[in-house]
């Protein structure tokens, strides 16, 4: 935060305090409506006729009643205001819908959703919501929403600073965005979470603030079916929800008693608004809770120039009178000031430090939480594992018993091949024991005929020696195929062993292979 900023912010809100002189700079403007989707324009006709004897209009109630349904579709035709799209349209700057506004300009939202969406979301409720009634008997029953019910609540705030100046005069810019503020906060806390959308517009002679605010629409079961129902309007409405408080004792009179019992009820609760708004923010920036007795004016350009004019002059008077705050005070009171919020700003602090104490107990409590959480997962992830254990053993039995008759059957082959290789290698051996034999008896001949050939013989010795190493050589490789032989004759019996019932049932000819086997002879 930039200090100069800060001090200079308050600062200003100092010059209308200090010293409690109130400086105002106009009266304060809060004002809230009611609005359906569509205008009942049978309103006044309808009104007279609970007026007149016996439901009968005279002649004259009607004729009234027709001109101000004249005057009222009139209103409608030139303002477009009385209406839910009416007045969104008049807040968004819609073609037709801001006549009165010399140049306009389109709205600055600070709160919620857009203004198309907001209808958006009120014709929804029109169509999908509906009304929980009491019949005569006692028992609950849903009404569809007609199109004239008033379900928006739509408010304008005020300030009585000029528009003009918020863009000319830095100062009046600011006290006007605190404000702003201010305002959006009492908003906040007036309405909750019902306050639906709050925008601000710049373009007329006041900088102001429209606020928009739904009943709650909650889902019911009633006769067996979910339904969405609407609450009244008296839940966002104060003088109506004063009116309703007030019915009770309304029934028990009559007349014009009736009828004032409902008025003074609505009066002090609109009036209990304007001074909650009052304390929470036209206190703060020197607005008047109650202006001067009303003037009666001729028509709308005198009552605005009259307007124009006293909010100048208060302008101009709030102007001297900050120059003259700000000659009058001292550097001793401005360090005061200044101290002061150091001191503010030290506490902050000091609470921002106790914040991420608690902020890491809460984290420190958050894992201890966390960790028993995932013990008890792990506890029922156990118990699940114990419970599908013997499934699962099952399964695998099965899958062993498949793959050892895979392998079996691999085995069977290679033996197969094996045998072969053996019985080649047995035919190759006698046919060299043979040939060695022929050539013993050729030597002993060579030898008794003739010594003379000692050369010949020698040859034949060294032809003999080589066939020796290969007979050698041979009986070795001979040997090493009788262990694997073996070896591959062992694995198939513990196979055959673990396997025997299973391998008989499906291959009844492995007795038979297995005699052919063990006839081989070496």
């Amino acid at each position: 935060m930039n200090p100069q900023k800060f001090l200079f912010d308050q600062f200003l809100i100092i010059i209308v305090t200090i010293n409690n002189i109130k400086t105002t700079t106009g009266q304060q403007f809060f004002h809230v409506e009611l609005y359906g989707k569509k205008v009942n324009k049978n309103s006044a006709i309808n009104t007279s006729k609970r007026k007149s004897k016996r439901g009968r209009p005279t002649s004259k109630d009607i004729s009234r009643a027709l001109n101000a349904n004249k005057r009222n579709r009139l209103a409608d035709k030139v303002s477009k205001q009385r209406t839910v799209r009416g007045i969104i349209n008049e807040a968004e700057r819609s073609h037709g819908y801001c006549d009165h506004v010399l140049a306009p300009q389109p709205p600055l939202l600070i709160f919620g959703i857009d203004l198309p969406k907001l209808e958006e979301k009120i014709d929804k409720i029109y169509s999908s919501a509906k009304n929980l009634v009491a019949k005569k008997d006692g028992d609950l029953a849903t009404r569809k929403i007609r199109e004239d019910q008033k379900l928006l609540l739509a408010g304008v705030a005020s300030n009585p600073r000029l528009s003009a100046d918020y863009f000319s005069n830095p100062s009046t810019k600011k006290m006007v965005d605190l404000w702003i503020l201010d305002c959006l906060e009492f908003l906040k806390n007036e309405y909750g979470d019902r306050l639906q959308t709050a925008v601000v517009h710049l373009d007329e002679n006041h900088p102001h603030i429209h606020f928009y605010c739904l009943p709650e629409v909650y889902e019911a079961t009633i006769d067996g079916h979910t339904v969405s129902l609407v609450r009244g309007i008296d839940t966002i409405h104060d003088g109506k929800r004063a009116e309703k408080q007030v019915e009770m004792q309304a029934k028990m009179l009559k007349g014009k008693d009736k009828i004032l019992l409902k008025q003074n009820a609505y009066k002090s609760a609109m009036q209990k608004v304007q001074d909650r708004y009052y304390d929470a923010v036209s206190s703060s920036h020197g607005h008047q809770r109650l202006g001067p007795g009303r003037k009666r004016f001729g028509s709308r350009a005198e009552y605005f120039e009259w307007l124009n004019d006293q909010e100048s002059y208060e302008n101009t008077l709030f102007v001297q009178k900050a120059k003259d705050h700000v000659r009058s005070m001292t550097v001793e009171k401005l360090k005061s000031e200044l101290s002061s919020r150091r001191k503010e700003l030290k506490m902050a602090s000091e609470n921002l430090v106790t914040a991420n104490t608690r902020l890491r107990n809460f984290n420190k409590k958050a894992e201890a939480l966390k960790k028993e959480k995932v013990n008890k997962i792990n506890q029922h992830l156990s118990n699940y594992r114990k419970e599908r254990k013997s499934e699962i053993e099952l399964e695998i039995e099965d899958e062993l018993r498949e793959e050892n008759l895979h392998e079996l059957k691999e085995l069977s082959y290679s033996i197969n091949n094996n045998v072969f290789i053996f019985s080649e290698t047995k035919r190759v051996l006698h046919l060299q024991n043979k040939h060695i034999d022929e050539l013993e008896k050729e030597n002993v001949d060579l030898m008794m005929k003739d010594r003379r050939k000692g050369v010949e013989l020698s040859n034949t010795r060294k032809e003999l020696n080589v066939e020796k190493q290969k007979n050698k050589d041979l009986n070795l490789r001979f040997s090493r195929l009788e262990k694997t032989y073996n070896a591959l004759v062992d694995k198939f019996n513990f196979l055959y062993e673990s396997g025997k019932d299973y391998f008989d049932k499906k291959y009844g000819k492995l007795q038979k292979f297995l005699k052919k086997v063990s006839d081989l002879s070496i």
